[in-house]
């Protein structure tokens, strides 16, 4: 019999007061550590360590999901015209050139040089666009103030605008020297390349569509491909 049934079976008067059970402590908690700060400097991955994945296809062997293609060509050769017969294709659900057949998503177009309404708008009707899938980027609105699209400082925006469309398919960027500022050619297209990385574009999931990129008429790069074919 323990103390406290004893104490149960006295009367009330005779009774000292119950004794209290004692709680056990509380575990004393581990002291915080403060993450490893990782030194600065260029970042390896072993070749053995990398997960081996097949290439997704927008266009079968023509256009890749997640990855840049470049358009280049004289002034005049129709970069954009084949830019946005692309984005033509992808909005409808059409068909591509080889006659295979595309399915419909939505497109995002960003054009440094023409006006979507007397322009753009008008050559996609022409081309059978659903201009219900189609958006042109217009600005970034910051601290409640429009600004020019800039890819340096917006790409995070406009991936998270793409997650509420919810299904885009395409990116078309025009040119890709007035989208980021730098010379020569080789120089905008790596950055680009850094922030679309940075923003997810290149990765799997919502937006990992490719990216169309015209280049610049006065550019001196002399890469001719037309759009990356493998």
């Amino acid at each position: 019999m323990s103390a406290l049934d004893v104490f149960d079976q006295m009367a009330p008067d005779q009774a000292p007061p119950r004794p209290k059970r004692q709680r056990p402590a509380a575990a004393a908690a581990a002291p915080s550590v403060a993450p490893l700060a990782l030194p600065d400097g260029v970042v390896l991955t072993r070749a053995s360590t990398v997960k081996v994945t097949p290439v997704r296809w927008l266009w079968q062997d023509w256009l890749a999901q997640g990855k840049v293609h470049l358009l280049a060509g004289a002034p005049g050769q129709g970069k954009t015209t084949i830019a946005l017969a692309f984005a033509a294709t992808v909005s409808a659900g059409g068909r591509w050139p080889d006659g295979r057949s595309c399915p419909p998503g939505d497109v995002l177009v960003w054009s440094g040089e023409d006006d979507p309404a007397d322009t753009l708008a008008p050559r996609l009707m022409a081309m059978g666009a659903n201009l219900e899938r189609v958006h042109f980027v217009e600005a970034a609105r910051i601290d409640g103030e429009l600004l020019p699209f800039d890819p340096a400082r917006d790409m995070l925006a406009l991936h998270a605008a793409a997650d509420q469309i919810g299904d885009v398919r395409l990116l078309v960027v025009d040119p890709i020297v007035s989208a980021t500022p730098g010379r020569p050619c080789a120089v905008p297209l790596m950055r680009f390349r850094c922030t679309e990385r940075r923003a997810g574009w290149s990765r799997g999931g919502t937006g990992a569509c490719p990216k169309v990129l015209k280049k610049h008429r006065r550019c001196s790069l002399k890469t001719m491909s037309i759009f990356g074919k493998s």
